[in-house]
């Protein structure tokens, strides 16, 4: 009885797919199902019979209980879901560690435009920021990058 019990947990610790699982879970119930069925059954019956009667209705009872309580599909959304946050968590964090280090608007006039004008000419902007981000550029071959330049041009509104 020690040997089978060993022989069981060294089935369930050599899987690791559900199916392999639920296979090995299956088969080892047979093995002490069948075992039971046939130490415990009386003396005028054939062993082997009640050995195979108890092992399959063990079998039947642990995969039935492995597929209702187990679902990988589940357990593929729970993993898929974690992915996409953290990719969320992860441009976020890219978008966020943009620093402006200058900005301005550009001008075609030395001085301020009059405000009888201002509504016709919207100045143009830019912004510097400060990153740090690794592109890739070819296979094997990757560029980093430290300024970003944002350029708004100048719109005329008539």
């Amino acid at each position: 009885m020690k040997r089978i019990c060993v022989l069981f947990f060294i089935f369930i610790a050599g899987c690791s797919t559900f199916k392999g699982r639920a296979l090995t879970y299956m088969g080892s119930a047979f093995v002490l199902g069948g075992v039971t069925g046939a130490s415990s059954a009386p003396k005028n019956e054939n062993e082997n019979v009640h050995g195979l009667l108890w092992g399959s209705t063990a079998a039947l009872i642990v995969g039935t209980g492995i597929l209702l309580i187990t679902d990988e599909k589940r357990d593929v959304k729970d993993r898929d879901y974690k992915i996409r946050e953290l990719e969320m968590k992860l441009s976020e964090f890219q978008e966020n560690s943009k620093t402006i280090s200058q900005n301005g608007e550009s001008s075609f006039f030395e001085s301020k435009l009059p405000k009888e004008y201002s509504h016709l000419v919207k100045p143009g902007k830019w912004k510097l920021y400060k990153i740090d981000e690794w592109k890739k550029n070819n296979e094997g071959e990757f560029v980093h990058q430290d300024r970003l330049l944002e350029i708004e041009p100048a719109e005329i509104n008539l």
